[in-house]
């Protein structure tokens, strides 16, 4: 016969087992909603996509080979079920830490994004298959090597890693949004047509430096090793670079009526020193031949206005009468108060002076080197060819006798 305290114990050892298979039963309930790689067939048709930034290399002539140092950058890529590409909660367009979706997969590019644009006909191969009978879907960021993803909040918060903000100051970053058209599946593939190329927007904006030798100093004086320090003429304003990127509602509606989400800068640093343009090359800057410099890339806090920018530029150069630079000596020179002219929408010249250096621009800098100064033209255009402003800008102090006759 059992005894009392026996029953007792296996009524107890009953309910322990009943409330572990509670718990085990539970979480399928949850997810018995969402596609999972064991309840979904797969095709032997591997996905493969192409990716661009966006309005790459559109500003820049033909020849202009190291114009996009910088921006060529290697990223990471997010392929997700067409299940969690929905505006609900725990889903890829909401603000849900807690609960965040897994992607189908993600890939690692090595190569720079630029590499594999539809226009080149030229596909990257992710090695992984399309799924039957649902669409993917595709986000990302870059560049992969600068940015660490939260140990809580996963791919929604990424951090900048490198220290050295000289070095961050040097490189774009990029959001590759949670765009309805970007997506494939095994009847309507990725790199089918341009609309589903995996875009990349730009979250900074860019700050390029060129320069020449002025005609009248043809045969006479010889210049090289070119840098440049850019400040903000405001000495309480900075330029800053991305410390943290977040993803967020971008406050658009995609034509499928879903939120566009993608990454936005939401923390900042300061770069205390300006930004650094440096030749790291020996070449000869040519007579009436524009040889890039350096470009930066920097951007804005949004809580930052100002009325007008103004930058103050000081410049270093090697100087030389002789060709083979055997006898050089150092030349230098500075301006300050220098505004930069805007443009408007349609890329139209206008009276008004920018705020803000804002993304998605590029803000080009002309250094014309003379025997006793330099002439700066300052041009605003936007990333993705739009219309273009020349500004010269003349020093305040410069003497006629110190101008170059001809300009």
């Amino acid at each position: 016969m059992v005894s009392l305290n026996e029953l007792i114990k296996r009524t107890k050892m009953k309910q322990n087992v009943r409330y572990l298979l509670f718990l085990l039963f539970v979480p399928l309930l949850a997810a018995c909603d969402q596609p999972t790689d064991a309840s979904l067939s797969f095709t032997d048709v591997p996905i493969r996509v192409n990716t661009s930034v966006e309005g790459g290399g559109s500003t820049y002539a033909v020849g202009d080979e190291e114009a996009w140092v910088g921006e060529e950058l290697p990223a990471k890529l997010f392929f997700w079920y067409e299940g969690d590409f929905k505006n609900e909660t725990d889903k890829l367009l909401a603000d849900n830490d807690g609960n965040k979706p897994t992607p189908y997969f993600t890939y690692l590019m090595n190569d720079a994004i630029t590499s594999f644009s539809f226009a080149d006909s030229r596909w990257l191969d992710t090695g992984h298959p399309y799924p039957e009978n649902t669409a993917v879907y595709a986000t990302g960021y870059a560049p992969r090597t600068l940015l660490k993803e939260d140990a809580t909040s996963g791919f929604r918060k990424l951090t900048v890693t490198e220290t050295d903000l000289q070095k961050v100051a040097h490189c774009d970053f990029l959001s590759c949004d949670a765009r309805s058209e970007q997506k494939g599946s095994f009847e309507h593939p990725f790199g089918n047509t341009a609309n589903n190329e995996l875009q990349f927007r730009h979250l900074t904006s860019k700050i390029l430096v060129y320069a020449s030798r002025h005609e009248t100093i043809t045969g006479q004086v010889y210049v090289r090793k070119v840098q440049a320090t850019l400040k903000l003429n405001n000495e309480n304003e900075k330029f800053h670079v991305p410390k943290e990127l977040t993803w967020s509602n971008l406050n658009e509606k995609n034509p499928d009526g879903t939120d566009k989400w993608g990454y936005q800068v939401t923390e900042y640093q300061k770069l205390e020193n300006g930004l650094t343009f440096q030749d790291n090359t020996d070449d000869m800057i040519m007579v009436l031949q524009d040889k890039r410099i350096d470009s930066c890339y920097v951007c804005q806090p949004s809580d930052v206005t100002t009325t007008a920018v103004a930058v103050d530029l000081s410049v270093t150069a090697e100087y030389s009468y002789r060709q083979d630079f055997s006898s050089p000596y150092e030349f230098t020179w500075s301006g300050t108060n220098l505004p930069i002219k805007a443009i408007n929408d349609s890329g139209q010249a206008t009276d008004e002076y920018i705020t803000a250096f804002k993304p998605g621009y590029v803000y080009e800098i002309y250094l014309k080197f003379y025997k006793t100064g330099v002439i700066v033209t300052a041009k605003e255009v936007e990333w993705e060819d739009g219309g273009i402003h020349y500004v010269p800008v003349y020093p305040p102090g410069n003497s006629s006798d110190d101008t170059p006759p001809g300009t």
